[in-house]
């Protein structure tokens, strides 16, 4: 192997372990950093609810509450779990309304409930069911074989490129 072959080598090597790095640990950062939303529009005694199909009980969940809410001067929402526990957050008035979070550790069928207060009057307005799973994880063994063939395919590509790339600089 001639000496600058050995830095061809090494850069690719280098290449191949940060695909590898971003291949495996990029879902990772991409799942902590996306919220689970859940929003809750507030209309008279109505509420709509905008939320996802599942919750993942490791991460909390990002609470909104608009509509009607901004008329509020406190939002309180209560989760009742599925094995009798229950959970109680405090909401914080912002511009469009009160936001918030709630981590639901329990799997199953939570019923949020919101209690508001309007200067002295208290009353609660919605029950809403959500489901609250446990979050799907990878196995090891699929993720290292994902990030290998993905190596072996940017191998591949790059020692098909190299001689082609020598040939050019030949004929130039």
């Amino acid at each position: 192997m001639k000496a600058r072959d050995f830095g061809y080598h090494l850069a690719v090597r280098s290449l191949l372990l940060v695909a590898a790095a971003l291949i495996v640990f990029a879902p990772t950062a991409a799942g902590a950093a996306v919220g689970q939303p859940l929003a809750i529009f507030v209309h008279g005694a109505d509420a709509h609810t905008r939320l996802l199909p599942t919750y993942d009980n490791v991460l909390p969940i990002a609470v909104r509450v608009a509509g009607d809410a901004r008329g509020f001067d406190a939002v309180t929402i209560t989760a009742n779990g599925p094995d009798g526990n229950s959970v109680t957050a405090p909401l914080v008035k912002g511009t469009r309304g009160f936001i918030g979070s709630l981590r639901l550790a329990t799997p199953g069928t939570w019923t949020l409930a919101l209690t508001t207060r309007a200067g002295s009057v208290t009353s609660a307005i919605v029950a809403v069911p959500i489901a609250v799973a446990t979050p799907f994880v990878a196995e090891p063994l699929a993720t290292a074989l994902m990030a290998f063939a993905a190596a072996c395919t940017f191998i591949g590509v790059a020692l098909i490129a190299r001689p082609r790339l020598r040939l050019a600089k030949r004929r130039s």
